[in-house]
């Protein structure tokens, strides 16, 4: 049974959809996402996966920034209690992420798949 789950990921979706975050290069696409990324729905974990529904705003970015976007709201509902995988959908329906290695509907993991975004180690 999937239960709601809230922990402040609208601000990580707003957050992650921002010029800074994604590494943006046209200002306008930036304020296109930044403006228009929301959850389409509550998120929902059930079993270790943590669902997150955006609306399709968040395909106004695309290539490595948009592959940023996905990997920062990974990377931090990865840290939250009980998350294990995350999977998308937009707007209901499942969608496919670029990961490191390419796309995937699959769920995905901040360590396995984002590996580009975690810091360097010392």
């Amino acid at each position: 049974m999937a239960v709601p789950f809230s922990a402040g990921l609208q601000d990580l979706v707003e957050a992650a959809a921002r010029p800074e975050a994604a590494r943006t290069p046209s200002p306008e696409r930036a304020a296109s996402a930044s403006s228009a990324t929301r959850l389409a729905s509550q998120p929902e974990l059930a079993r270790g996966t943590l669902v997150v529904d955006l609306t399709r705003a968040i395909f106004n970015v695309e290539g490595e920034p948009q592959r940023a976007a996905f990997g920062q709201i990974v990377c931090t509902a990865d840290a939250l209690e009980g998350v294990d995988f995350v999977r998308f959908q937009v707007d209901g329906e499942s969608t496919e992420v670029q990961v490191d290695s390419g796309a995937t509907s699959g769920p995905v993991t901040c360590a396995r798949d984002y590996q580009r975004l975690q810091p360097a180690p010392d």
